[in-house]
């Protein structure tokens, strides 16, 4: 899919591409071509894998970003996708908040899973999670991930009940059944922590 043109949601309900709430998935590749999607807004309180693309599986998305909006979810849900797999992110951002009724909630990913690359993409919007984990970038990331996140950023503000915040909301690095296998970060800022847990965790 190619965007060809800016596009302005203002006055209207986005329901999310690939599903949310459900097991469909975005498989495919997203070229945003340098446009913006403005004033998302988008209403699946308590829902899960709800985002501008609820759930991808295998999919690129690049050069997208969403300039303004508002998306009320619930676990695993985020800005840009929510629960994903083996994603390929580049050269997108997104500025919509993020209110969530659940946990594992991001700027740009809520739940990501698999072999996964973010490149040159940014959050600059808070992110609000009545129950655990907040990420700037990704919520959550689930066990055996591999993720490599490179010349990202997040400004915002993060909050959720357990204090589970940072530029990856948390990851497990005590329960052996839920191990990531590898997170690297390059060159990437955040005015969070890394990740919400201790460094030495890490």
């Amino acid at each position: 899919v190619r965007l060809l043109n800016d596009i302005d949601l203002k006055g209207r309900t986005f329901t999310p591409i690939g599903g949310s709430g459900t097991s469909n998935s975005f498989r495919g590749t997203f070229d945003g071509n340098g446009h913006v999607v403005k004033n998302l807004f988008i209403n699946q309180s308590g829902v899960g894998s709800t985002a501008f693309f609820g759930r991808t599986s295998g999919a690129t998305i690049k050069n997208f970003g969403i300039e303004s909006g508002t998306i009320y979810c619930g676990d695993k849900s985020g800005g840009l996708t929510g629960l994903s797999s083996s994603i390929t992110i580049e050269k997108c951002f997104n500025k919509a908040k993020v209110i969530s009724s659940a946990g594992q909630c991001g700027g740009l990913v809520g739940q990501i899973g698999g072999t996964n690359t973010i490149t040159d993409s940014y959050n600059y919007a808070d992110i609000t999670s009545t129950a655990g984990i907040a990420g700037g970038i990704v919520g959550y990331a689930a066990s055996a991930t591999t993720m490599t996140l490179t010349n990202c950023y997040h400004m915002g503000e993060l909050s959720d009940s357990l204090g589970r915040c940072g530029l990856i909301g948390f990851y497990n690095t005590t329960a052996e059944n839920l191990l990531v296998t590898k997170v690297t970060v390059n060159n990437c800022y955040a005015t969070t922590a890394i990740k919400s847990s201790a460094v030495t965790d890490n």
